[in-house]
C-alpha cells in the first residue's frame, strides 16, 4: 500500500477494521490483533467493544496473530473462534449473520465462506475441539494447511465478500470507483 494502512481505508464512511469489528460483534465478543499497544490501529477500536490482543511477533506472520488470539479466546467460555483478515471490503452484516447462524446449527465443525464463484473465503470459523491444530501454524500462510485436513461446512455467497481484499492504492481506488 506504499505507506498507507489499508485498515484505514473508509468503505461507507467508516474505516474498514472498525466496520468489520461492528459486524462481527453481532456473533459474539471480539478479539483484534494489534503489534503494539501504541499502534494507530488502536485508534479504529475506540467506539468498539474489541479486545486488543498485542502480538510483539507479528514479523513472524498471520501466524502469530493466530495463536496469540487463540490464546486469548482460549482464557474464556467461547466454543470457537471466527478469524478473518481485515481487509475485505465487501463483507457485510449479512455475511457475518449467515456464516454465525450456520455455525450455530453445529457449533463442533468448522464453517468457512465461500464466495460466488465457489473459491473459499473469510470469515472461518474453528471450533474450540480444534484449537491445538493451530499451534502447528508458521509463517504467513494463515489457516490453509490445517482447513485441508478437516471436513468443513461452507456457506455460500452470490458474490466475492469472503474473497475480495484490495491490497495497492490502484485497487482501492478501482474498487470505489465501480460502486
Amino acid at each position: 500500500m506504499r505507506g498507507r494502512d489499508k485498515l484505514f481505508e473508509v468503505v461507507e464512511d467508516t474505516p474498514i477494521l472498525t466496520r468489520l469489528v461492528h459486524f462481527a460483534q453481532g456473533c459474539g465478543a471480539v478479539y483484534v490483533t494489534l503489534p503494539e499497544p501504541n499502534h494507530p490501529r488502536h485508534d479504529l477500536l475506540t467506539d468498539t467493544q474489541a479486545v486488543p490482543i498485542y502480538v510483539p511477533d507479528a514479523a513472524d506472520g498471520m501466524s502469530a496473530s493466530i495463536k496469540r488470539a487463540c490464546a486469548a479466546v482460549s482464557e474464556t467460555s467461547a466454543k470457537g473462534m471466527m478469524i478473518l483478515t481485515g481487509d475485505l471490503p465487501d463483507l457485510t452484516e449479512t455475511h457475518f449473520a449467515q456464516i454465525c447462524a450456520k455455525w450455530a446449527e453445529d457449533e463442533t465443525r468448522y464453517v468457512q465462506a465461500k464466495d460466488r464463484d465457489g473459491k473459499p473465503g473469510h470469515p472461518v470459523i474453528i471450533p474450540k475441539s480444534s484449537w491445538d491444530d493451530i499451534e502447528t501454524l508458521q509463517g504467513d500462510i494463515g489457516l490453509r494447511n490445517i482447513l485441508r485436513k478437516r471436513r468443513i461446512e461452507y456457506v455460500s455467497y452470490k458474490d466475492y465478500g469472503p474473497t475480495l481484499d484490495l491490497d495497492t492504492p490502484e485497487a482501492w481506488d478501482t474498487w470505489r470507483a465501480a460502486r
